[in-house]
């Protein structure tokens, strides 16, 4: 019975990943539970055996394989069978922030220009080469624990459950770019597009993110939602100048937005990640005025 060839740098990388010392495998983040179950660093599987994903830091790129339920707790890369299973490897290369190849099992590779989505097995991939980011997302299942992974490169940065986290961190998600972009579906070792096999040796779609008005945030002024609360309370015009002027004076030392993971620009808002304490940010303009220089970031607790 045939296994997967693996390429040795990922062999080692994943055999020293799940060599580290984890006792108890059904270790949860206490900031994000998920439907995807992290087993060692960088190493994550569905609950059901199916789905596996790997941040390959020495090959500079994400492993994912679909395929024949394998218990968690034996999970060995170099064991998983051929036969059932569907494989891929996206390539990162960190000179241009960005996703540049697209490995299917052990026969066809694609240059990726641009972003893109596709479907394998249970899982919709989605490649957003504007902000170096891709989401997994579980397709099939409840909706409630549908889970969801967000790579920053190679990185791991998000890892929730629900239909609205996926709402909330699946890449590409930009109304002009749904308008435009189909996704790709790899079955039975063939990449396809609306049913027709693709011949060609890239794929993907180049396109630039809409302009935001909170987004870079020069000279912008981010409030919380408390402060917001705080200057409509002000009445007088010179008070609230102030109470602005003082808090871009600490925002000048410590910019808001240097602390979180843009994964998502739209028009009027735009998503980011606070890795550290393990938050969603929801970045919007304060008022739809075309002069407006205030901006509020909202917390959420997926």
């Amino acid at each position: 019975m045939r296994t997967m060839k693996i390429t040795k740098a990922i062999r080692n990388y994943i055999t020293y990943a799940l060599g580290v010392i984890f006792l108890s495998i059904l270790i949860y983040s206490n900031v994000c539970l998920a439907e995807f179950i992290k087993t060692r660093p960088d190493v994550f599987q569905t609950a059901d055996g199916r789905g596996k994903v790997i941040g390959a830091r020495a090959e500079r790129g994400i492993f994912l394989a679909f395929g024949r339920p394998v218990d968690i707790q034996l999970f060995e890369p170099d064991q998983l069978l051929s036969e059932g299973t569907q494989h891929v490897f996206m390539s990162y290369d960190t000179s241009l922030n960005g996703y540049t190849k697209l490995s299917f099992g052990n026969r066809r590779s694609y240059r990726i220009i641009g972003s893109l989505t596709f479907i394998i097995g249970n899982f919709r991939v989605a490649i957003d080469n504007n902000h170096g980011y891709c989401s997994i997302a579980e397709i099939d299942g409840p909706g409630a624990s549908l889970g969801i992974l967000g790579f920053r490169g190679v990185e791991p940065v998000a890892r929730y459950k629900g239909a609205a986290a996926q709402a909330l961190l699946e890449a590409n998600q930009l109304e002009a770019y749904q308008k435009v972009i189909k996704n790709f579906e790899y079955k039975d070792d063939v990449l396809m597009l609306n049913g027709t096999t693709i011949d060609s040796a890239s794929i993907g779609v180049t396109f630039d993110p809409p302009n935001n008005p909170c987004v870079p945030g020069k000279e912008k002024v981010f409030l919380n939602p408390d402060e917001v609360a705080k200057i409509r309370k002000i009445i007088n015009a010179k008070e609230r100048l102030k109470f602005l002027e003082n808090i871009l004076k600490i925002q000048r030392r410590d910019p808001p937005l240097d602390n979180l993971i843009l994964i998502r620009i739209a028009e009027q808002n735009a998503i980011g990640i606070d890795f550290e304490r393990g938050l969603v940010t929801v970045i919007k303009p304060f008022s739809e005025a075309k002069d407006n220089q205030i901006c509020v970031l909202d917390d959420i607790a997926l």
